[in-house]
């Protein structure tokens, strides 16, 4: 953990010392040779905001059997960009090579390009969890090349501006750091500056478990065969984030979560807890034992949170004390992967709280500012606006706010005043809120804050540094529950007496335990070219029910990332545009 201190330290200074903006020089721009092995998402993305950038020599390439259709496709939409079969070609002429390929297939794929590495050049890899990657570099990357790593914290359809870009400087010189700078520009991310053990571990922190929470409700919904915002039971706010965001995770492709889950002992160990901690919430449940359900869940708010059980949350600060009737783990640096912390509810263990800046800000949600994007409301709103003649067409609305999507903002505004109406007996002071809305037993989020708990994480110590967007979402709708006594108290007893939640319920602990079962069949050394396929069939299973809902979601998904905005600066309040 000192390790780890230190270097987001440095990071810190260094963006300190970056006074003046980093650009490419114009020679750099006209002879740079700029390589891509992999033209999947991640790899087109960066090949189009190279080519933008005014970069005139950009060689990519794919695996050979798609050689013809990538040329064919390519071969007059960006500027300076040119075709290769294969990566020897890519390696050979590069300056910087960039792989952008699967996770469980870079070693492979290093081996076979690798030696033909242009001497003096720059290496890295785009990939989500970067163990394997450095120990590929290590093992088939010659000598007299440099090795300075990257890695998006975004997925492909999200905008560049702002987002966290990880850089590894792991066997270069600063000027070589400096050229890559440069090289990005064009994104304008903001640049982390990370070691690879410090990589995965951020990462674990900030994507296993809520990866875990998506896919575990997108499982138990298609279980149960049923559209969580046609049901009636999911009508609003926090359920709004947590449909939209599930959809958006089925919507991309399997390997992208695969990776991170299979391959990182971090993640593996994160999702199992996560697993645990829903099972023992829900034994609770079914046990009715409403006194040790709610015991346990305010234990785990003051822990992660900082709060008292009768204290209103306005914002996040260290936890008072933890004392030795906590049931969680003193934070303490995280555990060889081999031997993970574990505690039961109950057992003994103090220790000093977490260092957490006591001025934080929370990330301020509301129903209203959330219903505006639930899928059914919205629907209601495009007909409303048809029958008035105000629009209503699909394709208009697909367009995010801020392109010139005037009926996107039509169909937000008639979704508020649906909101507006609907919630006429909901009053809202930014804190406690009583509403005549059925509440949840949330049992995905309980058991998220649960996790973090058993595992000492504080989920806000990387929200300013290397946060997703879908982590800053996830911390807001779990904070935003967690805040008020009230609430959390609804959850509880929903929980206990309402028996509308509890197949649902069942299927979600069944779905995160079949999840965790498929990550730690698959991780290990390699990941295990079994578990990678069990984990890929569990994914497109789901991804096949919800799939005639992807383009609508994906729409709002979009439009929900950017209303819902993170301040980049660390306050993490959300504000509205």
């Amino acid at each position: 953990m000192p390790t780890m201190i230190c270097s987001f330290a440095r990071h810190f200074a260094r963006m300190s010392a970056m006074t003046t903006p980093i650009v490419p020089s114009q020679s750099e721009l006209d002879t740079l040779d700029i390589g891509i092995i992999g033209m999947g998402d991640m790899g087109r993305l960066y090949a189009r905001k190279f080519a933008q950038a005014g970069f005139r020599h950009i060689n990519v390439c794919d695996r050979p059997e798609n050689y013809e259709a990538l040329k064919a496709e390519l071969a007059e939409k960006e500027p300076g960009l040119t075709v290769y079969k294969d990566g020897h070609f890519v390696s050979r002429r590069s300056d910087v090579i960039i792989y952008s390929v699967e996770a469980a297939f870079l070693d492979a794929v290093v081996a076979q390009y690798g030696p033909s590495t242009k001497i003096g050049a720059i290496v890295s890899a785009q990939t989500s969890v970067k163990a394997p990657e450095q120990k590929a570099f290590d093992a088939h990357l010659p000598q007299d090349v440099s090795i300075i790593s990257c890695h998006s914290l975004h997925g492909p359809k999200v905008d560049t501006t702002n987002q966290p870009l990880v850089l590894i400087q792991y066997r270069a010189t600063d000027a070589q750091l400096h050229l890559f700078e440069r090289l990005f520009a064009n994104f304008k991310s903001r640049y982390v500056y990370l070691s690879y053990e410090e990589h995965d571990t951020v990462t674990a922190n900030t994507q296993a478990v809520t990866h875990a929470a998506f896919l575990s409700m997108g499982t138990a919904w298609r279980c149960s065969n049923s559209y969580p915002w046609d049901n009636g039971l999911y009508p609003r706010g926090i359920e709004t984030v947590k449909i939209n965001l599930m959809l958006r995770i089925y919507s991309a492709k399997w390997h992208v979560y695969a990776g991170l889950a299979l391959l990182n002992p971090s993640a593996r160990t994160q999702v199992s807890q996560y697993a645990e901690s829903a099972t023992a919430l829900f034994k609770l449940m079914i046990a009715e034992d409403e006194e040790a359900l709610v015991r346990r869940v305010f234990e785990a708010r003051r822990v992660v949170f900082g709060w008292e059980e009768g204290e209103e949350g306005e914002g996040v600060r260290p936890p008072l004390s933890r004392g030795e009737s906590s049931g969680f783990p003193a934070p303490v640096p995280p555990p060889p992967p081999a031997t993970p912390a574990k505690a039961g509810f109950g057992d003994e263990i103090s220790g000093p709280p977490p260092s957490r800046p006591n001025n934080h800000q929370p990330i301020l949600m509301s129903d209203r500012l959330l219903d505006q994007f639930h899928l059914t409301l919205r629907r209601r709103a495009r007909e409303a606006l048809a029958e008035d003649g105000g629009g209503g067409d699909e394709e208009e609305d697909s367009t995010p706010p801020g392109n010139g999507a005037v009926n996107g903002t039509l169909l937000q505004q008639a979704a508020t005043a649906a909101v507006t109406t609907r919630l006429s007996n909901t009053s809202t002071d930014g804190g406690a809120k009583t509403t005549t809305d059925p509440p949840n037993s949330h049992l995905s989020l309980l058991a998220i804050v649960d996790s973090w708990a058993h595992l000492s994480i504080d989920p806000y110590a990387h929200l300013s540094l290397a946060a997703t967007p879908l982590f800053r979402l996830w911390i807001g709708v779990s904070e935003y529950l967690f805040r008020s006594p009230t609430r959390l108290r609804a959850a509880c007893s929903a929980a206990i007496h309402m028996s509308e939640f509890r197949a649902d319920d069942t299927e979600f602990v069944v779905a995160a335990r079949g999840w965790a079962q498929a990550v730690q069949f698959g991780g290990g050394e390699g990941g295990g070219v079994g578990g990678f396929e069990l984990y890929r069939w569990r994914f497109e299973d789901t991804a096949r029910f919800f799939k005639d809902r992807f383009d609508e979601a994906n729409a709002v998904g979009a439009e929900m990332l950017k209303v819902v905005a993170v301040d980049q600066q660390g306050q993490g309040q959300a504000v509205t545009k």
